[in-house]
């Protein structure tokens, strides 16, 4: 009675994590569905990364990955900013066009037009402004130190990212195939237990036990197949190589409909 109420309400958390998926998934796509998602295939590839090389991956996204050449592209504006600000400072050279045209009429000579044309250089040094261009530069010198330490955060961020990916895919090949095996001798012990019981050497709460453990290996066994798919995922995209191709290769991995 104890296991059943434990169960029932882990039934009712997870029927809540559910929901709060579904909500996620409508969020992503602006369809809300409860049903038609197609699950996994019994038997799916399991891809090792390739290159098989950590270090590889690791610079390849320092190179690719596109938040951090966000980042970077960040980084060079706020050094453009500088410039800009302390530009301030700099004389400016202005060239200055003019064109006039006068209009008389009457008088001894009669109606009269007169034109002027003029072109002229401007020279603007700028010798006190009250301390407002330093004062900016001041402030664009401190957004473009934020941005260079910002950029190195990101830098060990992506660097941790795909690491822990690629650690994940690894490890979650090995993980599936030793549930897979965990389900067989779990669906072994079952049998004999339920014999047992038939002869009266087992008692029914060790075939309780015996269900119970045949159903978390298979839960277990689904977890870290949709682990092993999402790390392949997070892998790519932290490299910078994830692309179309990749979600297409993955559907196909799907029980079709």
């Amino acid at each position: 009675k104890a296991a059943h109420d434990l169960s029932a309400a882990k039934v009712i958390t997870a029927a809540n994590v559910l929901d709060t998926k579904i909500e996620e998934l409508r969020e992503i796509t602006n369809h809300k569905t409860r049903v038609g998602l197609s699950p996994l295939k019994a038997e799916i590839p399991l891809i090792s990364p390739q290159p098989a090389n950590m270090e590889k991956w690791t610079q390849t996204a320092l190179v690719q990955n596109l938040s951090l050449k966000s980042t970077q592209l960040g980084v060079k504006v706020a050094k453009l900013e500088v410039k800009a600000q302390r530009s301030g400072h700099y004389p400016t050279l202005d060239l200055i066009a003019g064109k006039s045209k006068t209009n008389t009429g009457g008088g001894f000579t009669g109606p009269r037009d007169d034109e002027t044309d003029s072109v002229s250089l401007q020279l603007n040094v700028p010798l006190f402004s009250g301390g407002y261009t330093r004062s900016k530069t001041r402030e664009a010198r401190s957004r473009h130190q934020e941005s260079l330490e910002n950029l190195e955060k990101q830098k060990r961020s992506i660097i941790r990212q795909t690491r822990d990916a690629y650690r994940g895919v690894i490890s979650g090949i090995s993980r599936v195939n030793a549930l897979n095996q965990a389900i067989i001798s779990s669906e072994s012990a079952l049998k004999a237990t339920t014999a047992g019981y038939r002869v009266g050497t087992r008692n029914i709460v060790d075939v309780f036990q015996a269900q119970q453990d045949l159903f978390k290996a298979k839960s277990d066994f689904s977890t870290a197949r949709n682990e092993y798919i999402i790390n392949l995922l997070r892998l790519k995209q932290a490299a910078g190589t994830l692309s179309v191709k990749d979600i297409q290769n993955i559907n196909q991995w799907l029980v079709s409909h």
